[in-house]
């Protein structure tokens, strides 16, 4: 029995390589690379074959197997974010950038603080109101009503 899903493995997996390369590279799943992807592929191959779940009567192999290995991808996504979102921010595998705590240095905060118009202007009304101080938004205001 072993021979034979052995042989059934090399077999799906000789058919299904470039497929499943392609499908790991273009998945990104924090903390795996493609070559993790890959082994987490080829082991669902494996315990698929070796549960019987496949019925060629059915679908292609390459169809079954591409559309098993990107619902497995899919749901170990789930549960890395799941695991992230529940985890403590401190014991967390890799980072996420929005965890990182900015400094601004005192020397750039001249620089901040002095948003042009032209900047601003292709925001809206009211992003334009939480970033610039009232008495540039009366002039902007004017100048409007003098063009039209």
């Amino acid at each position: 029995m072993a021979d034979i899903v052995e042989q059934i493995l090399v077999e799906i997996l000789d058919e299904t390589e470039n497929m499943l390369w392609n499908l790991a590279r273009t998945t990104k799943i924090p903390g795996y690379d493609p070559e993790d992807l890959m082994q987490e592929m080829r082991i669902k191959i494996w315990q698929t074959i070796k549960g019987n779940h496949y019925d060629p009567e059915r679908v292609k192999p390459t169809s079954f197997y591409y559309r098993v290995c990107k619902r497995h991808l899919i749901n170990l996504n789930a549960s890395r974010i799941y695991k992230y979102k529940n985890s403590h921010p401190e014991k967390r595998q890799y980072r996420d950038i929005l965890d990182a705590k900015v400094v601004i240095p005192d020397e750039m905060l001249s620089e901040i603080d002095e948003i042009p118009l032209s900047f601003v202007q292709n925001f809206s009304k009211d992003f334009a109101r939480l970033v610039l101080p009232s008495e540039e938004l009366t002039e902007e205001s004017n100048e409007e009503g003098r063009a039209a």
